[in-house]
């Protein structure tokens, strides 16, 4: 049995009783870090361990190299794009970074949206507990499952007021969690996580093989009475194990304070002063940490903008300058056959025009013939490598140059695009 071990889970607070598990929904009267505090408080020898999952803690991918936590945080690229680390009044943490596709490593972040984990370190604090070790559920379920790094595996927690899919192994590693009765798209989006429970779904490819995901479930009370497809799933093989609140507080026990997926190790120690300096203190901080983080948000937010700006006119730049060519490249054609143009172009200004709007700012025309009977023949080259030709293809067609039957050939490796069919009507 873990012991001083207490989980947020959703809306609820789980404390190990005497007998089992007990449930204490989380309400006005007695707000979760109370709650957590007293129950902590109880057991003052036992270094104390929270789960914490509750409703704005969000888990994203990351991209990066095979480094600590505080290097992690140091990076430009992270603090641009997750200003949490920067902050100290906001929980987070990172699991271990792991080879991802491509030769590169990504870890999962664990972050919250709002402060809340600070005022259950704050009412534990005013209770004499030191909290140091707050792993969110993916992590203690990374703990309890214990499986390779590389083997697809998940998690499926089952207990009343939570349910969550946790993806620990493998080269993605996600979590998605629901802290009120899942409705039945909810449920559909479960069993997507998990794969067809019937079939095995879910892969991962590896080296020339597939192997499907194990599942363990994290169980409090009857699955099949939370869970709709749970006979499928228990039936499909795929379920490695099932346990219970005891086997995922044990794994969270486990794991060292310097582990770097703990959330609380960015809030400072507590310093052991008597309560007028803390409180005095504690207001001043407060307002100084507002003022701060406010200008240091501002001062990103106005960063950020400019990058953005100086993209978009890069961008624009770019088009101009493609839109530059197509137009010299037309005013050549005038001058090296004026008749043959005028030609066509009094036979064809309409489709013409809907052609010059339709041409994408990645495609350089580079010739076009039309014949009397209607067929033409389009050439260009593609000078960006985002180039879709799908939307191109129906860009076109909707301007009248509709490819006929093998008359559509782009080849990728030169960027050269041939298009043959007969002009058709511009679509209004």
């Amino acid at each position: 049995m873990a012991k001083n071990v207490v989980l947020l889970l959703g809306a609820d607070v789980w404390i190990r009783g005497p007998e089992a598990w007990e449930r204490h929904p989380v309400d006005g009267r007695m707000p979760a870090a109370q709650t957590i505090a007293q129950a902590f408080s109880s057991s003052p020898k036992d270094e104390p361990v929270l789960v914490y999952e509750p409703h704005g803690l969000a888990h994203q991918q990351v991209e990066t190299p095979r480094v600590s936590r505080g290097v992690f945080a140091s990076l430009e690229r992270v603090q641009d794009d997750y200003p949490v680390v920067g902050s100290e009044s906001l929980g987070w943490g990172i699991e271990p970074p792991m080879p991802a596709p491509g030769g590169t490593c990504a870890t999962l972040i664990h972050f919250e949206l709002n402060p809340g984990l600070l005022s259950v370190r704050n009412a534990c604090t005013e209770r004499g507990v030191r909290l140091r070790s707050v792993f969110s559920a993916f992590t203690a379920a990374s703990a309890a499952l214990r499986s390779r790094p590389e083997t697809p595996s998940a998690a499926l927690f089952l207990l009343p007021g939570f349910v969550a899919v946790a993806l620990t192994g493998g080269s993605r590693r996600s979590m998605k969690a629901w802290a009120e009765a899942p409705s039945e798209r909810d449920w559909k989006t479960v069993a997507s996580l998990l794969g067809d429970p019937g079939s095995g779904a879910l892969q991962s490819k590896g080296e020339g093989e597939t192997r499907r995901v194990s599942v363990t479930v994290i169980a409090e009370g009857q699955p099949d009475e939370i869970c709709p497809f749970w006979a499928e799933l228990r039936d499909s093989g795929r379920i490695s194990s099932v346990i219970g609140l005891d086997g995922l507080g044990a794994a969270a026990a486990s794991l060292s304070p310097s582990h770097p997926a703990n959330l609380a190790e960015v809030f400072p120690e507590a310093r052991n002063l008597t309560v007028p300096l803390i409180f005095v203190g504690a207001c001043g901080f407060a307002l100084t940490l507002a003022f701060f983080i406010s200008a240091f948000q501002i001062g990103r937010l106005y960063a950020r903008q400019a990058r953005e700006d100086s993209e978009e006119e890069r961008r624009l730049a770019e088009r101009v300058e493609t839109l530059e060519g197509n137009r010299a490249r037309i005013e050549r054609l005038k001058e090296s056959s004026p008749d043959a143009f005028k030609a066509v172009e009094s036979k064809r200004h309409p489709s013409l025009l809907a052609l010059s709007a339709a041409v994408p700012p990645s495609l350089v025309l580079t010739s076009l013939a039309v014949g009397e009977d209607g067929i033409f023949e389009l050439e260009g080259r593609v000078v960006e490598r985002d180039f879709d030709a799908e939307g191109a293809r129906r860009t076109l067609s909707r301007a009248g140059f509709v490819p006929a039957s093998g008359g559509w050939s782009f080849d990728k490796a030169t960027g050269r695009l041939v298009i043959r069919g007969a002009l058709a009507e511009a679509a209004p």
